[in-house]
């Protein structure tokens, strides 16, 4: 420690009284850090040697390391070469082995077709096709190996196999043409119409799926177009693929086609039910072969759906050239079945579509089918109007009844009303100014919600055109009574007809006259009330016989008439008799179909004739005129009226 002393000038430190105690605390603190100090020295000394002997055997260390690389690089020096050589020998030792697995595989498929020959021969067990699957599935992996080897020695081989393959095929195709044919039984479709069932039978799923799994296989089996009959054999799966599902479907459908073919039935229902079942069938058939041959199910479709489409195809061919036939006739009490199929096919058409789904050829050929339909359905309307307008189409009927042409008309028009829509759009895609035109060109409908405009348009020239012609027959009758009657019949036959159908009523008469359109109607009416006083002058010659001529004397008939005066009564009667009889005689060869009318004109000549001749009667029956009153008086009162009463046929 260093002592306390004074330097300089400065003042000397008074005496501290606790000195003694405070060097004392000094002195133990220096010897305890003294202690220390010595304790730490001696550690650091043992650290000293510590590290140098750890240094020394680090030094050893890495010297024995330098020499453990050193040796260790000797030896890798000198076991390079080995270890080369070594992986040479398993490399050989490898290929040695490939080689001879190689070499066994090539030899077991040379020799494959003998071992495979009974399980081939024996046929596929139908319970349980597993064993026969794999041993083909060998023989196919065979083939494929050495036909790809190309050696020469395996030529012998090869066409073992290939037999032994095609057989298996035809084993195996065999089968699956018997379990296709076990779920390919022809359907009684009229027994599933009658039941009003809608929905197809559908096969057991367990047959499916087996055959589904054969199906799959045989798709499967690589082929090679140049080997004799491999391509033939694959060909041969999906033909009896073909030719029972097309013999199936076919049969099935044969008896609807049959009923909408047949010509006698003249109906739009048979064939309405061969679209739709077709449709149902179709769409069934392309679910089945997408199932069984999802990869080749739209080409065996097309070959399957042929022969029914074809059937198909030429019963609506069939049924469109009996219209057409009728049409060429002037009947055209068939328009219903057509207007039926349009208006079936408008909404049938994309539903029908979707099952045609790539069968591009027969869908055309439905396409143009009712393409054909609806140029047929375009045609009817000028075509009618045209008939209506002929004047020397159809007989004259003798006795003045209604003719055929009026019946026809009326029968059409009611006909064109029961497809309001339909009619409507044909009316408009023809255009007002080519109704009566020859030659329509437009091939489309455009399709619209009638109003009924033009068709009580059409309906008007119709009638126009029917009057003209009826007038014109009416001129062709050599006795005046019959045409009057023969006008009567019809006119009247129109104007029941048309206040017997509501929608015609409603559209001809003055509740459906729009714009410049007569109240036809009302224009019948006044035209029967023309014809009907017409009926009546028949008869004016008759009561002008029956007008009185002689003198009244003291309000009663004179007894004492001069010779005129009983000739002039004489020829009266006999004027009349011979009047009476003509005008009967040619109304006796007249028909009223109606009974209605009939009574009307009956009771319209006896209104006419029988109060004038009751009046004549009852004046001279009681004179003098004649001393033979029964030569000149032919009918009494009663008997005018019956001969009346049978006025007509």
């Amino acid at each position: 420690m260093v002592s306390a002393s004074t330097s300089g000038s400065t003042a000397p430190q008074p005496p501290h009284r606790n000195r003694p105690i405070n060097d004392a605390v000094s002195a133990e603190k220096r010897r305890e850090n003294q202690r220390k100090l010595m304790e730490e020295m001696a550690d650091v000394e043992i650290l000293e040697d510590t590290l140098a002997k750890s240094m020394q055997l680090s030094a050893q260390m890495v010297e024995m390391l330098g020499s453990f690389d050193d040796r260790l690089k000797s030896f890798e020096q000198s076991m390079l070469p080995i270890h080369r050589s070594t992986q040479r020998l398993n490399l050989y030792y490898e290929n040695v082995e490939k080689t001879l697995d190689e070499a066994n595989r090539i030899i077991e498929y040379l020799d494959l077709a003998d071992k495979e020959r009974d399980v081939i021969s024996r046929g596929p067990d139908p319970t349980n096709i597993l064993p026969y699957i794999e041993s083909m599935n060998r023989i196919v992996a065979a083939l494929t190996f050495l036909t790809e080897s190309r050696f020469a020695s395996g030529e012998k081989a090869i066409y073992k196999l290939r037999q032994q393959q095609n057989a298996g095929l035809m084993q195996l195709i065999r089968l699956f043409k018997d379990w296709l044919t076990s779920i390919s039984a022809p359907l009684d479709t009229l027994d599933l119409i009658r039941s009003q069932q809608d929905v197809l039978p559908t096969p057991n799923p367990t047959d499916l799926r087996r055959l589904s799994e054969l199906a799959t296989w045989l798709s499967s089996v690589p082929t090679d177009p140049s080997a004799p009959g491999q391509g033939e054999d694959l060909a041969d799966f999906t033909r009896v693929y073909v030719q029972v599902r097309g013999a199936c479907l076919t049969k099935s459908l044969q008896p609807v086609a049959a009923q909408a073919g047949d010509q006698r039935r003249q109906s739009s229902g048979g064939f309405i039910l061969l679209t739709t079942w077709l449709e149902r069938y179709l769409r069934a058939e392309r679910a089945l072969a997408t199932q069984l041959l999802p990869q080749r199910a739209i080409g065996v479709l097309d070959a399957t759906a042929t022969p029914v489409l074809d059937l198909y195809l030429e019963v609506g061919q069939a049924l469109l050239t009996q219209l057409k036939r009728a049409n060429g006739r002037a009947d055209f009490s068939l328009v219903f079945v057509l207007f039926d199929v349009l208006e079936f096919w408008g909404v049938k058409r994309d539903e029908f579509g979707s099952v045609l789904d790539g069968l591009a050829k027969k869908s055309q050929d439905i396409e143009d089918l009712f393409d054909s339909w609806t140029k047929a359905a375009l045609k009817i309307i000028p075509d009618f109007l045209e008939e209506v307008k002929q004047p020397g189409k159809g007989s004259l009927p003798p006795d003045g009844t209604v003719h055929e042409l009026t019946s026809n008309t009326m029968s059409f028009m009611k006909k064109l009303l029961e497809y309001p829509d339909s009619t409507e759009s044909i009316l408009l895609s023809i255009g007002e100014h080519d109704w009566a035109s020859s030659s329509v060109n437009i091939t489309e409908i455009k399709y619209v919600k009638s109003s009924g405009r033009l068709i009580r348009k059409y309906f008007g020239l119709v009638l126009a055109a029917l009057d003209a012609n009826l007038e014109s027959k009416a001129k062709q009758y050599k006795k005046p009574g019959v045409a009057t009657i023969f006008l009567i019949n019809n006119m009247h036959y129109i104007l029941k007809t048309v206040r017997s159908h509501a929608k015609l009523k409603s559209l001809l008469s003055d509740q459906g006259a729009t714009g410049a359109v007569p109240d036809l109607v009302a224009q019948y009416d006044r035209a029967l009330r023309r014809h009907r006083d017409a009926f009546q002058d028949m008869f004016r010659p008759v009561l002008e016989y029956l007008m009185d001529v002689t003198v009244i004397q003291a309000g009663a008939i004179k007894k004492d008439m001069s010779s005129n005066e009983r000739a002039a009564i004489k020829d009266k009667f006999a004027k009349f008799n011979a009047a009476f009889d003509e005008v009967v005689k040619n109304l006796r060869v007249c028909a009223v179909p109606d009974a209605e009318l009939k009574a009307a004109l009956v009771k319209d000549a006896k209104g006419f004739v029988v109060p004038m001749y009751q009046r004549f009667l009852t004046k001279y029956q009681t004179s003098d005129f004649s001393k033979h009153k029964e030569k000149y008086i032919k009918y009494d009162l009663a008997q005018v009226e019956q001969i009346l009463d049978k006025l007509f046929l």
